[in-house]
């Protein structure tokens, strides 16, 4: 059993893992209200949802023989926020923060061994642990394989007055000076250093990629010569 954390696994640094958190499956983010002389409750929800707790149970052997990273190595390690991965969960990692307090208890007074919980707190989907890139060309179809809606990462390659539309979504953007990014994940849109979001036109952000069977239609108009998508498929 292992885990990685900012791009390391959990074995590079000695740790051993004693238990995995079990699969979870996010639950939706729920308001209770309470209304006087009514019986029961009000439930009230936003169609969001709610973010996990993964916590992993771990051992630092010391008196094994093998390789143990230094206490202030794992200490600048074991925080900040970044891509988990699990071994029982294979092909999918989690964006997660590490801000709770880690305590290294003693496994038995007067040994070196020491014992510890990591509480991962976790955004609710699953993601690709090496995400799809799409290079094209020319107009294209693409088959959301997840079960939530996609928010991708696209680049073009272009110049002058575009416009990109995905499935029944579209945006123009104008003055692209070359290249373009639209991290719909992070709500920005930008060429090198510089800010284009004011120079695009849409009634359709974010562009998402939806669930679904049917294929989705990729296409775009004006000057563009590449388009490279990071699809960010997820899963519950």
């Amino acid at each position: 059993m292992s885990f990685g954390w900012r791009g390391i696994s959990s074995d590079t640094y000695g740790v051993v893992v004693t238990k995995l958190p079990p699969v979870v499956v996010a639950g939706k983010r729920d308001e209770k209200v309470v209304v006087p002389g009514r019986s029961g409750a009000l439930h009230r929800q936003d169609g969001g949802w709610d973010e996990m707790l993964l916590t992993v149970e771990c051992y630092l052997p010391y008196e094994q023989g093998g390789y143990v990273a230094p206490l202030k190595t794992l200490a600048a390690w074991l925080q900040g926020l970044d891509w988990l991965t699990l071994s029982n969960r294979p092909g999918l990692r989690f964006h997660a923060r590490l801000t709770d307090q880690v305590t290294l208890s003693p496994l038995m007074d007067g040994f070196e061994d020491r014992i510890f919980a990591l509480n991962f707190w976790c955004d609710p989907f699953g993601y690709e642990a090496i995400p799809t890139i799409l290079t094209k060309t020319a107009a294209f179809t693409v088959t959301n394989p997840g079960t939530i809606e996609a928010y991708p990462l696209i680049q073009l390659t272009a110049t002058g007055d575009i416009a990109l539309t995905i499935g029944d979504k579209a945006i123009a953007i104008a003055g692209v000076p070359g290249s373009v990014i639209l991290d719909v994940p992070g709500g920005l849109i930008y060429s090198g250093g510089t800010n284009l979001s004011g120079n695009a036109v849409t009634d359709d952000w974010p562009l998402t990629i939806p669930v679904g069977a049917n294929p989705v239609s990729v296409s775009w108009t004006g000057n563009v010569t590449q388009v490279i998508i990071q699809p960010n498929w997820g899963w519950l």
